[in-house]
């Protein structure tokens, strides 16, 4: 049994001299503690305390500024900024927490550091003015109000501090896409392309306040409104060339984000192109509780299925596009190739990116082989009763069978497998010459397994 973690230890303090004999303090629970939870595995919890740092930046606009942030550097990166003072051809992905609820500090995204920076990201973890260590004039509890409308500059200001000469990417969470929205309105040329936005909170007129002009009236002017807004939400999309994967995972928080992004896109139709919309629910992303058994104080993480951590990495760095429908095979992966090779024995669902794009050979039997196949033409003849071609498919398969377990060096295994499969169908459809040339492929299965679905 795990023994508890006593209270000193699960919590952090800080104290602060301002001047003369005066000390401001605060605390917040230990890396120890979030870390040793049961939320991260042994491989992800020695990574993050490897590759994990702390660092902070201090400017001023009307006040001064004190932003602390977590980052884990790409090591290229670093050894740039160490060098020059600069990173030259690095990528930078920023994250940023909610304002309200639970995920209100870095450590919300831990879950999401090993994807991103796997994909050769510098992954920053940032605590906004007033959460976390994060303050304005060494004032920790900083009200939200007294900052928020400079919400898109105290941004802009951190990610030229960082002083990298890419611009970047960013992942928020709730309150904070409105902040992320107005800094692209402002400062187009500090953000990439590739940006995703989960559980938006925002209006229209919380990113593009329009006054009626002179002597509108008011119902055609309500009526108008919503279109001008979404022009001016076309223009910095066009400027930046700019893709939102906006996620929602069914809180009623979010519903005036999702509506919003509906009157944009159907009233600028071809931004469908650019904003993807995507369902989940909880059993994709949900909040957790992450600290040890017997903390006294525990943060809160923002928890990713597999599925949804590589998709999400992928898209940031541009490799995939954000999918509209999440399917429901998702949850059945275990590992897909986005972050790792796959040569587990548990065969996920055949539809999944792990069962078209599994590498051959890894699949160390004939009879895994036979699993992956049969279900592909199960799965079609399903979706394709009475279909004359769903019953040569599955002829097919059942041929190419002993074709790909002979070129593999199986072929003892692969007669006394294929001896055990339906003979009526081999009789049947092996004359047909239709079928020489998808037996060929069999060969080169080896390679690539998605090839046998294209």
């Amino acid at each position: 049994m795990t023994a508890p973690v006593r209270d000193v230890k699960s919590k952090r303090y800080h104290l602060l001299q301002t001047h003369g004999d005066s000390w401001v303090g605060s605390f917040e629970a230990s890396a120890s503690s979030i870390l040793w939870g049961e939320l991260f595995p042994e491989k992800e919890r020695n990574f993050l305390r490897q590759v994990l740092q702390e660092g902070s930046q201090n400017f001023g606009i009307k006040d001064t500024f004190q932003l602390e942030y977590r980052i884990a550097w790409n090591p290229i990166a670093k050894q740039q900024m160490e060098a020059r003072g600069e990173t030259l051809d690095g990528k930078l992905v920023i994250l940023i927490h909610g304002y309200t609820g639970r995920i209100t500090d870095s450590w919300g995204w831990a879950k999401m550091v090993k994807p991103l920076w796997k994909q050769g990201f510098t992954v920053c973890l940032l605590d906004m003015p007033g959460f976390g260590r994060s303050s304005i004039n060494l004032r920790w509890n900083a009200p939200l109000a007294s900052w928020q409308h400079l919400d898109a500059i105290v941004l802009s200001k951190f990610i030229e501090g960082m002083r990298f000469r890419k611009p970047a990417s960013l992942v928020t969470y709730r309150e904070s896409c409105q902040s992320v929205l107005r800094l692209f309105r402002e400062s187009p040329h500090l953000v990439s392309s590739q940006h995703a936005l989960i559980d938006p909170i925002f209006t229209l007129d919380d990113v593009y306040p329009l006054e009626a002009p002179y002597g509108a009236h008011s119902k055609e002017w309500i009526a108008e409104k919503p279109g001008k807004q979404a022009i001016e939400f076309d223009k910095f999309l066009g400027r930046s060339k700019t893709f939102l994967w906006t996620i929602f995972t069914g809180t009623s928080d979010a519903t005036c984000g999702r509506e919003a992004l509906q009157v944009v896109m159907r009233c600028r139709q071809h931004l469908t192109m650019r904003i993807c919309l995507s369902h989940v629910t909880k059993e994709f992303i949900c909040e957790s509780r992450a600290g040890a058994n017997g903390a006294s104080l525990n943060a809160h993480v923002l928890f990713f299925c597999k599925y949804m951590r590589d998709r999400l990495a992928a898209f940031i760095a541009g490799v995939e596009k954000a999918p509209k429908e999440i399917p429901p095979w998702a949850l059945e992966v275990s590992s897909t190739t986005t972050s790792s090779s796959l040569g587990s024995k548990s065969l996920p669902s055949v539809d999944s990116p792990a069962g078209k794009a599994r590498e051959f050979n890894a699949l160390e039997t004939v009879q895994e082989v036979a699993e992956v196949l049969s279900r592909c033409t199960t799965a079609r003849q399903e979706s394709r009763p009475g279909s004359h071609a769903s019953a040569r498919e599955a002829a097919l398969f059942c041929i190419t069978l002993r074709e790909v377990a002979s070129f593999a060096g199986w072929a003892v295994q692969a007669e006394d497998f294929v001896g055990q499969l339906p003979q009526g169908k081999l009789k049947k459809h092996s004359g047909q010459p239709s079928l020489l040339p998808s037996l060929c492929l069999a060969v080169h299965l080896h390679a690539n397994m998605a090839r046998l679905w294209n």
